[in-house]
């Protein structure tokens, strides 16, 4: 991972982006990205932690999809405001984070996004092992929601290409 978020730095520079990321603090990628110069455009408090406990010792939850939709709302203002109207390279690891919690609430926010996108480039990055836990119809609707899905595996990337077929193709092939 660590690798390929090099590499998208790199290219996102040579293409004069925006390089932005929103996503939970004290985690390898965001804080290599952070050391990129990367814009941080996650909101504080960050609403899905990756560890069970904030600072406080209390658990951060978003009560109900009001809450989600204005908290993403909120993140993607502080992108879009500090962008100064480039196109963006944004890379988003809050969906990983709330799909622990939700599936339907991180799909439900992807569609939000997909009705109100901002120029440039914006990759979710869930993890394998959350994604593969999923029911098929889930999986699928949330390849679906997306342009490109890609996998990687060490240092190399694998793209997926999921497509509704008839059952008539499967003869005709």
């Amino acid at each position: 991972m660590m690798r390929m978020l090099k590499s998208m730095d790199r290219f996102a520079k040579e293409g004069n982006l925006f390089r932005c990321f929103y996503g939970p603090p004290r985690c390898p990628s965001t804080e290599l990205l952070s050391k990129l110069k990367w814009y941080d455009g996650t909101v504080e408090p960050y609403l899905y932690s990756s560890t069970p406990k904030s600072k406080e010792g209390h658990q951060l939850q978003i009560q109900n999809q009001k809450n989600i939709l204005r908290y993403c709302g909120k993140v993607i203002e502080n992108i879009v405001k500090n962008a100064s109207n480039r196109q963006i390279c944004c890379l988003d690891f809050l969906m990983n984070d709330m799909k622990k919690s939700s599936l339907k609430d991180a799909l439900n926010i992807e569609k939000v996004y997909d009705d109100n996108r901002i120029a440039g480039l914006m990759y979710c990055a869930y993890k394998t092992d959350n994604i593969l836990n999923l029911q098929i119809k889930h999986l699928i609707e949330l390849f679906e929601m997306h342009d490109q899905t890609f996998i990687l595996k060490e240092d190399e990337i694998y793209k997926l290409h999921v497509t509704k077929e008839n059952v008539h193709k499967l003869f005709l092939s």
